[in-house]
């Protein structure tokens, strides 16, 4: 088992106060490695929030996170940044490329923390492996702003997989492309897990794509519920 969440909390605004809002209430699911798992639900149900749980970009209210093992709830805020960086790989409904980067320099921001020569050459090599995985590699240098929205979100994805991040969260990773397109970005979600043996979470709102996952489950009311396919 790589993930399990326990009981988990989380609530915006003061108790008692018209803002006040429990967007989850006592969220528990496991996920396998190598597995993957969707979720489903309606606008402002709290979705993302769990996901940024999950990545470690919010903290809950209550409940515990284990990751391979390890409560990363109790971690330091620089154990969780190392954490993030180690193990989770993020994409995004909009792609958030560095527009002043070509393609390359894309796909390593998330490895210029470390400064060992032999590493960012290594790193270097995988980049340039991913990016020709992806049919991109004649677009390897160049910019953003000169590739459809479909290839920049190919871009977006083999930049969460050059750390080989144990889980992949993927937040509404197609929501900005045409039928096509986000089909071709699922294709290669899927098969980027199988060959990595990346575990796989998908927030959506397409019921299509979330029972190509292992795993289907709907957040409403705070509360998750497993679907059958």
């Amino acid at each position: 088992m790589l993930l399990r969440l326990t009981n988990i909390r989380k609530s915006f605004g003061l108790s008692g106060s018209r803002s006040y809002r429990e967007v989850l209430r006592g969220i528990s699911f496991e996920l396998d490695s190598g597995k993957s798992l969707a979720i489903l639900g309606p606008s402002g149900s709290g979705k993302s929030t769990l996901l940024n749980i999950i990545g470690a970009l919010d903290i809950p209210d209550e409940g515990q996170i284990a990751f391979g093992g390890e409560a990363i709830e109790r971690f330091s805020e620089k154990q969780l940044a190392s954490f993030r960086n180690r193990e989770i790989g993020f994409v995004f409904q909009s792609h958030h490329l560095l527009p002043q980067c070509n393609v390359i320099e894309n796909v390593l921001v998330p490895t210029l923390a470390n400064n060992a020569k032999k590493l960012r050459a290594e790193v270097k090599h995988n980049a340039l492996d991913l990016i020709r995985t992806v049919g991109l590699w004649e677009h390897r240098f160049d910019f953003p702003g000169t590739l459809s929205g479909g290839e920049c979100q190919r871009v977006a994805a083999i930049r969460a997989l050059i750390n080989r991040p144990r889980l992949l969260l993927a937040d509404e990773p197609t929501g900005a492309l045409d039928h096509e397109h986000a089909t071709s970005i699922i294709n290669l979600l899927l098969k980027l897990k199988d060959e990595f043996g990346t575990s796989l979470i998908v927030v959506t709102h397409s019921r299509d794509i979330a029972s190509r996952m292992d795993q289907m489950y709907n957040l409403t009311g705070g509360e998750l519920q497993r679907l059958s396919k």
